[in-house]
């Protein structure tokens, strides 16, 4: 197993985070103050990446977590652009206003997990991105919008109708008639649905009526007849 997460918040000591495709966000508000925490169940190498820039490889132990200042492996090195820039200023006797703490540190970096074999495959990686307190709530705030489904809201009757009666737009699918009661069905007198129902009912009555009668003559034959 392997942990890889950072510590030292806004609030607390566990910073909060939120997965969105392979980037994980964290809401960190000091990235000078904040850990790098790594944990393995095996002896492995973590790697840490900033803009390309191999900032941290080092061997873990099993079964240990290693906590890594955020503000020593996020530091930006300065492009050869930019120290010329600061050499060509320092000849006139000029410099460049000092940075802030922490502003010279980056934001998004990766972190690599690999064997220590030589040649072993890349165990797991991690794509971190720091962001300050406001705007870790906007963007977990559009991560759940684009996460929420919009589903249809049942909609109550007094009585146990679908809600597709209330239109009136139910039909019988043997006649098409429109069905103004749901519970009553068709009402329609020429459809098969209220011919084959009537003709059902009327047989069941008139086997009704032929065992009544058959109840009453055996009921007569086993009275005793009085004397006469």
């Amino acid at each position: 197993m392997i942990n890889v997460s950072i510590t030292n918040g806004c609030n607390q000591d566990a910073a909060e985070q939120f997965n969105e495709g392979a980037d994980t966000y964290v809401r960190v508000c000091d990235v000078a103050g904040a850990n790098l925490m790594v944990f393995s169940e095996e002896r492995c190498i973590v790697v840490v990446r900033v803009e390309g820039e191999e900032t941290l490889r080092t061997v873990i132990e099993s079964d240990q977590s290693y906590q890594f200042p955020c503000g020593e492996v996020l530091k930006v090195k300065r492009s050869r652009s930019f120290m010329a820039k600061d050499g060509f200023l320092a000849l006139f006797g000029a410099s460049r206003p000092a940075s802030r703490p922490g502003e010279d540190l980056s934001t998004h970096f990766v972190v690599e997990i690999r064997q220590t074999r030589s040649g072993a495959p890349l165990e797991a990686s991690y794509n971190f991105r720091l962001l300050s307190d406001q705007a870790f709530d906007q963007r977990f705030a559009g991560y759940l919008s684009a996460r929420v489904v919009d589903e249809p809201k049942p909609v109550f009757t007094r009585d146990a109708r679908p809600i597709t009666c209330l239109a009136n737009d139910t039909k019988c699918l043997a006649c098409g008639s429109v069905i103004t009661d749901c519970i009553a069905g068709c009402e329609n007198g020429d459809c098969p649905t209220v011919t084959a129902t009537a003709n059902l009912k009327a047989t069941g009555n008139v086997a009704l009526s032929a065992a009544d009668k058959a109840g009453e003559k055996g009921g007569d034959k086993g009275k005793p007849r009085g004397d006469n």
